[in-house]
């Protein structure tokens, strides 16, 4: 009886990351810029999405009861429920999108709680496991349909709409997989980052490069002997794979020239500018901007909500942050944090829901919340 007890708590909270891994795969939904012969099937998709609203509505309900019989908040965590607390009023404010901002901050409060009680009754070593076949599973995938669809386009995006989305998901799921890699081969380990690193590198996107290097630096200075095969290889790779490889995602410097974003860019600015104080409401980026995504996320909350509120949202936001970075909580839990306000650069993140940037940020938040706890009691 136990065993299956085991299994239902492992499998339940991997439910969730591969639901949220199969986020954004709609052919339906694609960037009109990625022109893709070979897409999942509408079915895989579609499941996937429903799946992740069920469970998202599981872990909220069973976190919210945690909570009345618990009414305790980590100080840190707070200040990040303050900054979607910010959304919400506002959405509220300007009644539009309020269903969308209260799900967004609902279950930035309650699901942590609810995966942190998984957390606490959960096998890890078991959870690793699936956890480790699941991934090579979809790493597989995604390396499948990169292939296929290369001749459109060269900068990959694997059973995703586009390559920016596949390069936060890589970096996301490589977190969680060194969270828990004391309970995983170091073979393995090696061959994750590896397979990682390179479909990082192949989809072009330049801020899920940076967040993937400052992720391993941990992992680096603590195995040395990797560090300089990786140097070598790399090495190696620029020198000699110029005439076949998209070396786009090294290329930071040309990041917004060559991103064909700027036109959009320059009507946010013009919208931040013509309502820098109360901004343009929630639906400011479809009714002013024209566009349903900003691709960032810093000017898509300026131009929702001008420019005193968005100060304090990111004041909130950023103080979070920097509370975990001096936490005790895992150090690559930690580095992902820190990076985020680099990968806000790229995508208008901050207000997705069915993105598998949320998903898998709430599941980040809710080990980051374990870790804490656990330090408390070890003391």
């Amino acid at each position: 009886m136990k065993i299956y007890k085991d299994s239902f708590l492992a499998i339940l909270p991997l439910i969730f990351i591969i639901s949220a891994s199969f986020l954004g795969t709609s052919a339906v939904d694609a960037d009109h810029l990625v022109a893709k012969s070979y897409n999942l099937p509408f079915l895989v998709s579609q499941t996937s999405i429903v799946l992740y609203y069920i469970l998202m509505g599981f872990f909220l309900l069973t976190g919210f009861i945690f909570f009345l019989k618990n009414i305790k908040i980590n100080y840190s965590f707070f200040y990040l429920i303050c900054a979607y607390l910010i959304l919400f009023f506002w959405s509220i404010v300007d009644a539009n999108d309020q269903i969308r901002y209260f799900l967004i901050m609902m279950s930035v409060i309650f699901c942590p709680m609810s995966l942190y009680y998984f957390f606490n009754k959960i096998n890890f070593s078991l959870f690793s496991k699936y956890l480790i076949l699941f991934s090579f599973f979809i790493i597989i995938i995604s390396t499948i349909f990169s292939y296929l669809n290369y001749g459109n386009n060269p900068r990959i995006s694997g059973i995703h709409n586009n390559p920016n989305l596949m390069g936060m998901w890589l970096v996301s799921l490589l977190t969680i997989i060194l969270y828990f890699q004391e309970y995983i081969k170091k073979y393995i380990i090696l061959i994750i980052i590896t397979c990682t690193s390179i479909l990082v590198l192949l989809t072009g996107s330049r801020l899920a490069f940076c967040v993937l290097l400052l992720i391993l630096i941990p992992f680096f200075v603590k195995n040395k002997i990797v560090t300089f095969i990786f140097f070598i290889v790399s090495l190696i790779y620029f020198l000699f794979g110029g005439d076949f490889i998209n070396f786009r995602s090294v290329e930071v410097g040309s990041a917004v020239s060559d991103s064909g974003r700027i036109d959009i860019w320059e009507k946010a600015f013009i919208c931040i500018q013509n309502e820098p104080f109360v901004g343009n409401g929630m639906l400011g980026a479809q009714n002013c901007v024209h566009s349903g995504n900003v691709h960032n996320s810093y000017l898509r909350v300026l131009v929702m909500l001008g420019i005193p509120l968005t100060l304090l949202f990111f004041i909130m936001y950023f103080y979070f942050i920097f509370k975990a970075a001096i936490s005790s909580a895992n150090i690559y839990i930690k580095f992902y944090l820190i990076g985020l306000p680099i990968l806000f650069f790229a995508e208008d993140y901050i207000v997705g829901f069915a993105s598998p940037f949320f998903p898998f940020f709430i599941f980040i938040i809710s080990l980051y919340l374990y870790d804490l706890k656990k330090s408390i009691n070890s003391i």
